[in-house]
């Protein structure tokens, strides 16, 4: 119920994997599941995102050959992919290829995305740094990649800066202290 947005993209992504596995056409339907995103009777994945295959909920309501997906993180061991995808190139070029093919930003996310993209003046000599805060590193979620500690992430994010010469760096964190060390 309190996944990140991410979290169910990537779960999501699974499915849709699976989907196109079985020459399927994938819909996504988080209007009858809960989460923290959800706003009313909406399909929530519409919210940020457009349908992958071009089809809407009532676009299929009176469809006879809907295949539900199972509930959960993904429909089998097969669609389930953690950071150590990074060590499997094959398996990441699909996710990849997927991704880009499937999950496509809706008009209101791009133009928010846009937005902030331009008041931040993130350009593409920006390192971007996702660095989480103490409730990460204290309560060590479980299935969750272990991130390393922030003077270890500044220390990489510094050596990055040098290698690819970027002039600027953006810092995800919730945590001032992180902000701070940065």
């Amino acid at each position: 119920d309190t996944q990140g947005l991410f979290a169910i993209v990537k779960s999501v992504l699974s499915h849709i994997m699976y989907a196109v596995d079985k020459g399927w056409i994938p819909v996504v339907d988080l209007k009858n599941h809960k989460s923290q995103y959800k706003e009313g009777d909406e399909n929530t994945w519409e919210l940020f995102f457009e349908q992958p295959g071009g089809f809407s909920l009532s676009d299929i309501e009176k469809s006879h050959n809907i295949i539900k997906s199972y509930y959960g993180m993904y429909p089998n061991n097969t669609y389930d992919f953690y950071v150590d995808i990074l060590d499997y190139p094959s398996k990441y070029e699909r996710i990849s290829k997927i991704y880009k093919e499937y999950i496509r930003p809706n008009a209101k996310t791009l133009s928010v995305m846009n937005s902030m993209k331009k008041n931040l003046e993130i350009d593409n000599n920006t390192l971007g740094v996702l660095c989480r805060g103490t409730d990460y590193l204290l309560r060590k979620p479980h299935n969750h990649p272990r991130q390393p500690q922030p003077e270890t992430v500044i220390h990489d994010a510094k050596k990055f800066i040098e290698e690819h010469r970027y002039d600027k760096i953006f810092v995800a964190t919730e945590d001032a202290e992180i902000l701070n060390l940065f």
